[in-house]
């Protein structure tokens, strides 16, 4: 992909500026006031998706293009006929817009495939501005964003890519920047597909949407705004001071296939830690070289904040450490087999790509690695159309949002990564979560959804299209934890064991070790020097 052609409107001519008594009388007559003040003078200089950056560097020697577009009705824009001419002598295969207001007419098909413009925000849900806002207002849990084709319909474009992150309830410049950085991705991964022929989207009809029509907000909405930003501000720092999250785990004597039914209702028989809150047990998944109830867990400690891997006994509810080869934090012990071999890939914090390892004999033993740069969190491997997949996030702020997908033609072969990485960005159902499993002729795949809070729920979604080419996935089932449960407050593995289904669930309870440390790492940062 490379930069052929800058066009943007002529400078602005400065004019004589207005006044003091002007302004004030402006600001008086105006029901936005207190929002064009936070907005410009807060939240313009706060938010980093808003900072300017000096892209010089990349624009040397790109030709500029100054152009003037008319005005046709109240916001309308056309380029004039000199203007499209000098654009399509580029031969441009896109536009991507960042200026101009609503622009229809002949530019919209100036380059081979069209303008491409950034919607912040879910058109089926919010259209207008300001983005990122109307989510918190009306407490949404998510905020969307989309990359789409512009047409000559206002809010009708042709969706090319999409994607959710959690809502920042307490933070409007958070919430902002969150929706901003999760579609930088989108442009180049449409790119991707125009090179491997699959760009079909880009002539697919324009997006249908009866969402209302959001304007800037008043100063009355201004001041609701502020004051339920500031009880979720308090609220959250409450919560993580005083409590914290106690996992265990769950057997259900039923396939992992029943969870699709949204009829069922699992019983589940919880494990017996008596250790109390100081640990919990999370990422549930069976000994495939054990025997029946054996399942390898993430034992956590917080007195150390430290995960280790350890094995479950639901006969005599017994916890027995396993060693991984590491003294790092260790998590989701995935367990599978590849020609009657057991294995298992673990979440080892700064590890490079996974290392595998063999389950035999009640012993785990290096057997290879998989070579990915950088470190994968919840690596799930599995094989299917005779190809091998793993499925896995990145650590940062997109560690639950964005899916990344590298295959190989064998398990001990070169893998390559999937060429629309990151295939998905949404906080609903990106981070895996258990095991692939196959049903009625269809894979299917447990993934976190942590739209309302990490670990909240489990989305089962329906794998349509796999290949190295292309992924297509439709959410099918959310998995949520029954209030009645010892532990109400969230779910978020489901992993298949034959006849019987592990998963883990979580409840908030106070914790003084994870209390003390939350205090003693906020004290810290109040010291002089301290970043």
């Amino acid at each position: 992909m490379t930069l052929e052609l800058l066009i943007r409107p002529p400078a602005s001519v400065q004019g004589p500026g207005e006044g003091a008594t002007s302004r004030v009388k402006r600001l008086a007559r105006s029901e936005n006031t207190l929002w064009d003040t936070f907005n410009n003078g807060y939240v313009a200089r706060r938010a980093k998706s808003l900072q300017a950056v000096d892209c010089s560097d990349h624009m040397d020697g790109i030709p500029l293009l100054e152009a003037t577009p008319l005005r046709k009705g109240k916001f309308s824009e056309y380029f004039t006929d000199d203007d499209l001419e000098q654009i399509r002598s580029y031969d441009l295969d896109f536009i991507l817009r960042f200026a101009y207001g609503i622009i229809r007419g002949d530019i919209l098909d100036a380059a081979r495939h069209g303008v491409w413009s950034f919607h912040h925000g879910d058109e089926q849900r919010f259209r207008g501005s300001p983005p990122a806002f109307w989510e918190i207002a009306t407490d949404s849990p998510v905020s969307g964003v989309l990359l789409q084709r512009l047409t000559d319909r206002l809010d009708g474009g042709i969706v090319l890519r999409k994607g959710w992150v959690r809502t920042t309830h307490h933070s409007y410049v958070k919430n902002t920047d969150a929706v901003h950085f999760a579609g930088v991705d989108f442009p180049a991964q449409v790119c991707r597909d125009i090179l491997a022929g699959n760009d079909s989207y880009l002539d697919e009809a324009p997006s249908s949407t009866e969402a209302p029509v959001f304007l800037k907000p008043t100063d009355r909405e201004v001041v609701r705004f502020a004051a339920q930003a500031g009880q979720a501000f308090v609220g959250r720092q409450i919560s993580n001071l005083a409590w914290s999250d106690q996992w265990n785990i769950g057997l259900v004597r039923n396939p992992i296939a029943d969870f699709l039914n949204p009829d069922f209702i699992p019983t589940v028989e919880w494990f017996q830690d008596t250790r109390g809150p100081g640990y919990y047990l999370a990422d549930p998944f069976p000994r495939l070289a054990g025997g029946a109830g054996e399942v390898l867990v993430e034992d956590y400690d917080y007195t150390n904040r430290i995960g280790t891997i350890s094995e479950l006994n639901f006969d005599d509810m017994t916890i027995t450490p396993v060693d991984v080869g590491t003294s790092s934090h260790a998590s989701y012990p995935f367990a599978f087999d590849h020609n009657g071999v057991n294995y298992v890939v673990a979440q080892v914090a700064g590890q490079q790509g996974v290392e595998l390892l063999t389950d035999s004999d009640g012993q785990l033993q290096p057997a290879g690695r998989i070579d990915i740069e950088g470190e994968l969190l919840d690596p799930t491997l599995f094989e299917h159309d005779g190809l091998w997949w793993i499925f896995f996030t990145r650590p940062g702020t997109q560690s639950l949002t964005e899916l990344h997908i590298w295959w190989a033609d064998d398990l001990f072969g070169t893998w390559q990564p999937h060429r629309q990485n990151p295939v998905k960005s949404d906080i609903r159902s990106a981070r895996p979560g258990g095991t692939p499993f196959e049903h009625e002729g269809a894979l299917y795949r447990p993934a976190q959804d942590c739209s309302l809070c990490y670990g909240g729920a489990v989305s089962i979604s329906r794998i349509d299209e796999l290949t190295p080419n292309t992924f297509t996935e439709t959410v099918v089932r959310t998995v949520k934890a029954d209030p009645s449960w010892p532990y109400p407050h969230g779910v978020h593995t489901l992993s298949a064991a034959g006849d019987v289904t592990y998963l883990d669930a979580k409840r908030r309870v106070f914790n003084r070790h994870e209390t003390l440390a939350e205090l003693t790492a906020r004290v810290r940062k109040l010291r002089p020097g301290r970043a």
